[in-house]
């Protein structure tokens, strides 16, 4: 039980209702590639409403849980220290559903409100790749951490695809609101996570982190962006980011509003 996650998974869903957040575990979703349902390990999700203006907010994140015992292995993000995101690209580069872009795109990319929440962060240090490197000499990487990403970006990638369906005009009832969301692919270790880059000197530094930030640019769906933005993060640092995922939802719902208002009455003065 220990190794295969189960108790992270528990641990992950147990700090988000504390947070007051609503919790899935064992969540599935529909891989439209493989044309399979696929299972991800917990989804939480938090939620604003606005009748008068028919629309609703949710942000949803995607966990990936990861456990090891004994003499475990580290995670280490590989890292580009002279790499930066502008403060658009680290906002707008997010899954979200068709019903949410324009809003996103012409409005959520500009707002330097959003740009400074903690919750789109990243680091100094931008990674670029996660790896599970060998305690054994001589030995080869292991491809768990590869795999951790893809599930969970898949899983991002797949959230978005139903709520996009769900969301749309057809298919949900005529008093029901118009839904944004944005869908947070994150992956949790419960063995030491490190940073690693080169300085100026060519040297090799690694650090030990709690959360760090790897913009992947193995593209999951044309659909989509063109990079995942995926947190990883050790169990202790799962409650701030809930705790800044719910901040996070005050302001976008906020912006949310105003964009409603300003188009709602845009088509308004052109009908």
């Amino acid at each position: 039980m220990q190794t295969q996650g189960y108790p992270l998974e528990m641990q992950i869903a147990r700090i988000a209702q504390e947070v007051g957040l609503m919790a899935h575990q064992g969540f599935h979703y529909y891989d439209s590639e493989q044309q399979v349902h696929r299972e991800i390990d917990v989804m939480v999700t938090t939620g604003r409403a606005q009748s008068r203006t028919g629309r609703s907010l949710q942000l949803r994140v995607v966990f990936e849980a990861k456990s090891s015992t004994g003499r475990s292995k580290p995670w280490v993000i590989l890292a580009d220290k002279s790499s930066t995101m502008a403060n658009p690209a680290r906002v707008v580069q997010r899954y979200v559903n068709d019903q949410a872009k324009d809003w996103w795109r012409r409005s959520v990319g500009r707002s330097q409100a959003v740009h400074g929440l903690s919750l789109f962060d990243v680091d100094d240090v931008r990674g670029y790749s996660l790896i599970r490197p060998t305690l054994a000499a001589g030995g080869s990487r292991d491809d768990q951490a590869f795999s951790a990403m893809m599930q969970v970006s898949k899983a991002a990638h797949g959230v978005c695809e139903w709520l996009t369906e769900t969301g749309s005009k057809s298919k949900r009832p005529r008093d029901s609101s118009e839904l944004f969301a944005i869908v947070l692919p994150v992956v949790v270790v419960d063995s030491p996570l490190y940073q690693c880059w080169l300085d100026g000197d060519g040297q090799i530094q690694l650090e030990e982190v709690g959360v760090g930030t790897v913009k992947w640019g193995n593209r999951v769906s044309l659909r989509r962006s063109p990079n995942t933005i995926i947190k990883v993060m050790r169990l202790d640092a799962v409650r701030k980011y809930l705790q800044d995922l719910e901040i996070a939802a005050d302001v976008l719902y906020e912006d949310m509003m105003r964009w409603s208002r300003e188009t709602d009455g845009e088509l308004g003065a052109g009908a």
